[in-house]
């Protein structure tokens, strides 16, 4: 079986997408990948009222 143990670069990505999912409310987090490398993180945040208002 292959090493699947992210390297340094691996893992700075990973937190940040980690990151990104954890500041959300809603929303969502996109990541774009180019020949198979994670090149940007998208986060699209979301306000959402009560209808009481």
């Amino acid at each position: 079986m292959p090493d699947v143990t992210p390297d340094v670069r691996e893992q700075a990505v990973l937190a940040e997408i980690l990151q990104s999912i954890r500041a959300l409310r809603h929303g969502h987090v996109q990541v774009i990948v180019q020949d198979g490398r994670v090149v940007q993180i998208d986060t699209l945040e979301k306000k959402r009222f009560d209808r009481a208002i």
